[in-house]
């Protein structure tokens, strides 16, 4: 027969057993039981990592004694194995999704036949957000350029900017969204920023996604925009000039009152006639629109005032008059106010001089 016996404890134990035949002999016989204890494992931190990021060992410690350390992994999906035994290599964390995969490790300890109760943990691996493609951007100076949303493979992702060149408009640096601003460009020919945006998912960055934004110049003209004045009927002359080299110059002449020449239109330089029918000084206007290289337009107005040309009026008469009499002449007037006289006289003999300006004096 086999004595019945609970050890509570680890030790060796001396189990006595006697044995009584049916004739009354007894024989007592002793045997030694060792009883061990229940190994155990050390509790281990969740962890959360990257995808592609090399891990540190894990090991498992216990109270007492030294037990093998059996696990099992729910998602070998992450890049380890789906068992083993002692302490868990460096792998590659792995993720190639959108969303964080979780594995569970279950790790039971066995020791002298005995198992002792299994602690889980976790291993989070996180995914690299990547930046979905941003177009580039080509804007003219004092355009306004729409906000750039940043989008990423990781709905939950952060993000983080930098831009190299402020001159365009746009701060240094930023986070989030890149903001609606007002472009410029100050100069005489296009200049170009790279912007430069990281995403950051789970403490987990991904890699740099960039782009260029382009402020092309304005070409507005550097000639004077008040032309010297013109007579009528004599030929009018304008040279352009532009602050971009290569710009594409055209213009038009608006009607204006007086006038006699019809509405025209023209590229480049301006050469024509301008008859003014009034008697009083008329400003015409010519409209330049100026397309530089990047397609960018800049109206500019030019100006300039047709004198009328003035006559005498009423036309002088001839006059008849003795030897040493007094001769008066009609003082002179003209059909535009303010006119001033310049007079000849192809026969001096007669007592007047050869020339003057102003009315004639009584002779």
């Amino acid at each position: 027969m086999s004595p019945s016996h609970t050890y509570t404890s680890p030790g060796v134990y001396t189990v006595t057993l006697t044995v009584t035949t049916s004739t009354g002999f007894q024989d007592v016989v002793s045997q030694s039981v060792n009883v061990y204890p229940t190994p155990s494992v050390s509790a281990v931190a969740n962890q959360a990592l990257c995808n592609n990021m090399q891990t540190r060992p894990i090991s498992f410690g216990s109270l007492s004694g030294q037990p093998v350390y059996n696990w099992v992994n729910s998602n070998p999906s992450i890049g380890l194995p789906a068992s083993g035994a002692g302490a868990i290599a460096p792998f590659t964390a792995i993720n190639t999704g959108t969303m964080p995969v979780t594995a569970t490790i279950t790790v039971t300890p066995v020791e002298n036949g005995c198992t002792g109760a299994p602690v889980s943990f976790t291993i989070t691996v996180n995914p690299t957000p990547v930046i979905n493609q941003i177009a580039d951007i080509t804007v003219c100076t004092g355009a306004t350029v729409p906000a750039v949303n940043i989008t990423s493979s990781v709905a939950t992702a952060s993000f983080q900017w930098s831009n190299s060149n402020t001159a365009i408009g746009l701060a240094g640096s930023g986070t989030g969204n890149i903001p609606s601003f007002i472009a410029i460009n100050n100069t005489n020919l296009p200049i170009t920023s790279t912007i430069t945006v990281r995403a950051s998912a789970g403490n987990c960055a991904g890699s740099d996604e960039t782009f260029t934004i382009t402020v092309n110049p304005a070409a507005g003209l550097t000639s004077a925009l008040n032309a010297t004045g013109t007579c009528s009927g004599t030929a009018f002359a304008y040279l352009p000039t532009s602050s971009v080299a290569g710009t594409t110059l055209t213009w038009r002449r608006l009607a204006a009152s007086g006038i006699a020449e019809p509405v025209t239109s023209g590229t480049g330089n301006i050469n024509e006639v301008l008859t003014n029918t009034t008697n009083s000084i008329v400003e015409v206007q010519y409209v330049y629109t100026s397309v530089a290289p990047g397609g960018c337009q800049h109206l500019d107005t030019v100006k300039v005032k047709v004198n009328p040309v003035p006559a005498v009026t009423p036309p002088p008469v001839s006059l008849t008059a003795c030897n040493n009499a007094l001769l008066a002449v009609q003082p002179f007037s003209s059909s535009i106010p303010g006119a001033t006289f310049i007079w000849t006289n192809d026969n001096s003999a007669i007592g007047l001089a050869a020339s003057g300006t102003g009315d004639i004096a009584s002779l």
